[in-house]
């Protein structure tokens, strides 16, 4: 049923607004690089924002095999990483005016920008490397997809960050991404692309995890 779910995903029918949420998160990531600390709470509200959408409408759908479907725990989870997201917009605890630059970390960011890219057919799921995806891609209303590359942004100002929201975050992440590497790699066969295309949100979730302990949270 998951495959199932997610192949015909509510989200996905929204077709004019998947360049807008695209979009919408590179200029945010502007805002960030030009304002620094100004732009935190527009980040952390945008997130809450696409964890909100993704979660309630990315795990719902109407599918021929059983009607009406819906993936309870997968919602609960990505409103969960929403509340810690809007939390965070509220109080605050991040400080992103310092870019903390350092090459043990900034290895994510190739696996981010696959995950926000999202190079795959939709209709055959085998790769496409098209450039145009960078815009009209799923991926900004995909969780599996954007999670990674927000996280790899609070990487970026670690350990200026609220370690709890990045820590339930990348749990959220690892759990999934476990998840995911058994849907793709071991039940459908013939997906394995799309289980490459999640190694970023496992990988990325799994470092951020084991990093958010090396520091207590402020």
């Amino acid at each position: 049923m998951v495959i199932a779910v997610l192949s015909n995903a509510m989200v996905y029918s929204w077709k004019a607004l998947l360049p807008v949420f695209k979009i919408l998160p590179l200029l945010i990531f502007g805002m960030l690089a030009v304002w620094k600390d100004k732009a935190t709470r527009v980040f952390y509200c945008y997130g809450a924002l696409v964890f909100l959408i993704t979660g309630l409408f990315e795990n719902m759908a109407i599918t021929s095999e059983y009607g009406f479907a819906a993936l309870i725990g997968n919602m609960v989870i990505c409103l969960i990483i929403a509340a810690a997201w809007l939390w965070e917009a509220i109080t605050k605890h991040s400080d992103f005016n310092r870019v903390q630059p350092s090459f043990s970390r900034l290895w994510v960011m190739p696996l981010a920008f696959m995950a926000f890219w999202y190079p795959v057919n939709m209709d055959t799921l085998q790769p496409d490397f098209g450039l145009h995806y960078l815009i009209t891609s799923e991926a900004g209303l995909t969780f599996c997809m954007m999670l990674p590359v927000y996280l790899s942004v609070m990487l970026l100002f670690f350990p200026d960050v609220n370690l709890v929201t990045l820590r339930i975050s990348s749990f959220a992440g690892v759990l999934i991404g476990l998840l995911s590497m058994m849907q793709f790699f071991v039940f459908n066969k013939g997906m394995e692309w799309m289980g490459i295309l999640h190694l970023p949100l496992l990988i990325i979730s799994s470092y951020a995890f084991v990093l958010s302990f090396r520091k207590r949270c402020r």
